[in-house]
C-alpha cells in the first residue's frame, strides 16, 4: 500500500517536495537542488519512425506547421498569452526550426477543443499528449518526449488507504475533462462510478479544497507546479502513484506536413540530450513566475 506524502514543510521556499524515481524517495525542492537533476526521466526516448503512408510524390508541400497544445499542463505545455510554451513546445519548435520549417504554436482553447481541432485537421500538430486506442486510430504519433507520473491526490490529513482500485469505489473523485492517461489507467478510471470533471487543474484542486470530492487523479508534475505557485500552506498530499505514461507529440493524418514526423522525432531526441532535466527545471521556474490571469479558463 502506498504511503501518503504530505507537501507540508516550513516556509514557502520549501513548500514543494519533488518526486525522485517516481515515488521511491522525495527530495526537498530548494536551491540546493539547482546543481542536481530535477526529474528522473528515461532519457533517449527515441522512436525511429518511417515516413507515414501517403507522404509520397503528390503530397502537398509543407510551408508552415500550425500547432497547439494543452493550455494547462506545466512544465511541458501551458498557455502564455496567445502562445503555448513549455518544454514540449520548445523542443518541437526548435526541431522544426532546425529542419527549416516555419511553425507557430498558439493557444487554441481548452484541451478538449484542441484535440477536436487536431482530429479534424484544423491544426497540424499537438506538442504533448498521451496515447489511447482512439487517438492511435486517428492520429500520427511522433517520439515520446517524457515519462509523466500519474498520481492520486487527497486533502491533507484525509488520505485514502489505496491498495487497489476497489478502494475508490465509494469515494467521490474528479479528473480534468478531456484528459486521458493511457489505455490501462483509462480503463481503471472508467470503472469509477462517482467521478466528476473539472475544466482545468485549478478547478480540479479547488474541488478538493471545497470538500466536494475525496480525491483527484492527474499528472503529478502539473499538480506539484500548481501547488508550488498558488499555495502558501499545504492542503493536498499525494496518496499514490498510479502509473507513469509517455507523453508524445502527434500530427493530423491529413496534414501537409505529416511526412516530417520522423525527422521531427529524430531532431527532438538530439535536442533533449544531457541537459533535458535543466530545460524542464527552467520551464518549471518560468511557470511559477507566470501571472495567474494567463491561466484563466477560456
Amino acid at each position: 500500500m502506498a504511503h501518503p506524502r504530505s507537501f507540508a514543510c516550513h516556509g514557502r521556499k520549501n513548500l514543494l517536495y519533488w518526486p525522485h524515481k517516481y515515488g521511491a524517495e522525495q527530495n526537498d525542492f530548494t536551491t540546493d537542488m539547482f546543481g542536481r537533476t530535477l526529474f528522473t526521466f528515461l532519457m533517449g526516448l527515441t522512436m525511429t519512425l518511417g515516413t507515414p503512408a501517403g507522404a509520397q510524390e503528390g503530397t502537398p508541400q509543407c510551408t508552415h506547421i500550425k500547432a497547439s497544445g494543452h493550455p494547462d499542463y506545466p512544465p511541458f505545455s501551458w498557455r502564455e498569452g496567445d502562445q503555448i510554451v513549455g518544454t514540449s513546445a520548445t523542443l518541437v519548435r526548435e526541431a522544426a526550426k532546425d529542419l527549416g520549417v516555419d511553425i507557430s504554436i498558439t493557444y487554441g482553447g481548452h484541451w478538449k477543443r484542441v484535440m477536436n481541432r487536431l482530429t479534424k485537421g484544423e491544426i497540424d500538430l499537438v506538442v504533448a499528449l498521451y496515447k489511447d486506442d482512439a487517438r492511435e486510430r486517428n492520429l500520427l504519433f511522433g517520439s515520446p518526449i517524457v515519462h509523466d507520473p500519474v498520481a492520486l491526490f487527497t486533502p491533507t490529513g484525509k488520505p485514502i488507504a489505496f491498495g487497489d482500485w476497489q478502494d475508490l469505489e465509494n469515494k467521490r473523485g474528479a479528473v480534468v475533462l478531456g484528459e486521458v492517461f493511457g489505455p490501462k489507467l483509462d480503463a481503471k478510471i472508467k470503472t469509477l462510478t462517482r467521478l466528476r470533471y473539472a475544466e482545468n487543474i485549478n478547478s480540479l484542486l479547488r474541488l478538493l479544497d471545497l470538500g466536494r470530492v475525496d480525491y483527484v487523479i492527474h499528472g503529478e508534475y502539473p499538480v506539484l507546479a500548481a501547488i508550488h505557485k498558488h499555495r502558501d500552506a499545504p492542503t493536498i498530499e499525494r496518496t499514490a502513484i498510479l502509473g507513469a505514461e509517455k507523453s508524445y507529440f502527434a500530427m493530423a493524418p491529413g496534414s501537409a506536413c505529416r511526412h516530417l514526423i520522423g525527422p521531427l522525432s529524430e531532431k527532438i531526441a538530439e535536442l533533449k540530450g544531457a541537459t533535458f532535466a535543466e530545460k524542464v527545471r527552467a520551464d518549471f521556474d518560468r511557470w511559477t513566475r507566470t501571472p495567474s490571469s494567463a491561466q484563466a479558463a477560456p
